[in-house]
């Protein structure tokens, strides 16, 4: 019998709330400060864009942050920290334990490109070394993504349904490519929402703690990672070509293969993580509700 999904973050027993709370402390001021020291400094871009452009950019930044403040409640607040250490992990995986394949590389995105495109993070996938020097993008939401109610997901998707409906995908203002020594703006790139059971991410954040790079390395999560994005974006491509958006649909089928070729490489996919998780469950239903099967 399958178990029932989680409704929020309190599914520890009572007698383990203290030492769970030591443990999320611990392991978001690790993650905060390493997502912090990555992150893209919209100050960098002064002489890009002009100052009184960031600092205008940084005035939204600091509403929108005050805004959040005032509405946090002490769940939204456990759900943030969550966000953080996944999002953290996840980058640290990627570049460390290939969670996406040997070419991908991550960078946090901008305070300016989390709060206003929804953008945590822009995986950049880098082309065979031999050959000259080419990347393509994919952008990675992450925040808030733990939720089992399927019309929270569906909020979502219809978000980037509507970005294709009208023939612009996600932006990202404020990035910078030491590999292809660029700096300036990333226009249409493909948005993938990734999301887990909180009991997931405390089991990676137990593994983080303990440095069991191993164990990270061989968890199955970046296997429902990989499957998240392969349906997204299988679903965004038709939708694209559907509505008549055809070089949009060639953005995400180009995508598309870039991780379908990630998973025939990954040994012994784990598929059972899929039909236990119950967030990969909630949104699968979503996806096919918003853009069909």
């Amino acid at each position: 019998m399958r178990r029932s999904p989680e409704s929020g973050p309190s599914f520890f027993a009572a007698g383990q709330e203290a030492e769970e709370g030591i443990k999320d402390k611990k392991a978001y001021e690790m993650a905060a400060e390493a997502l912090e020291k990555d992150a893209v400094k919209e100050e960098d871009f002064a002489d890009l864009y002009g100052k009184e452009n960031v600092r205008r950019d940084l005035e939204r930044v600091a509403e929108a942050e005050k805004y959040f403040r005032q509405a946090a409640t002490p769940q939204s607040e456990r759900l943030k920290r969550y966000s953080t250490i996944f999002e953290w992990i996840i980058n640290q995986r990627v570049e460390l334990g290939d969670y996406f394949g040997p070419n991908a590389f991550t960078r946090r995105a901008s305070h300016y490109d989390d709060l206003m495109n929804g953008v945590d993070t822009i995986l950049e996938f880098r082309n065979d070394p031999e050959k000259p020097k080419q990347a393509s993008y994919l952008t990675l939401g992450i925040d808030d993504t733990f939720s089992t109610n399927q019309e929270v997901q569906e909020r979502k998707l219809r978000r980037i349904q509507e970005k294709i409906k009208t023939g612009e995908l996600t932006r990202v203002k404020y990035f910078s490519s030491d590999y292809l020594n660029f700096r300036g703006e990333l226009k249409n790139v493909p948005l993938i929402i990734l999301g887990t059971e909180l009991k997931t991410v405390a089991e990676l954040r137990d593994l983080a703690l303990r440095g069991d790079n191993r164990g990270l390395d061989s968890h199955p999560i970046q296997h429902l990672l990989l499957q998240e994005a392969q349906t997204q974006i299988a679903a965004f491509s038709r939708y694209a070509e559907h509505v008549g958006k055809g070089n949009l649909a060639e953005i995400y089928r180009n995508s598309g293969r870039v991780i379908s070729e990630v998973m025939s490489e990954k040994p012994n996919f784990d598929e059972n993580i899929l039909n236990q998780d119950w967030v990969f469950q909630t949104m699968q239903a979503a996806l096919d509700n918003v853009f069909g099967k």
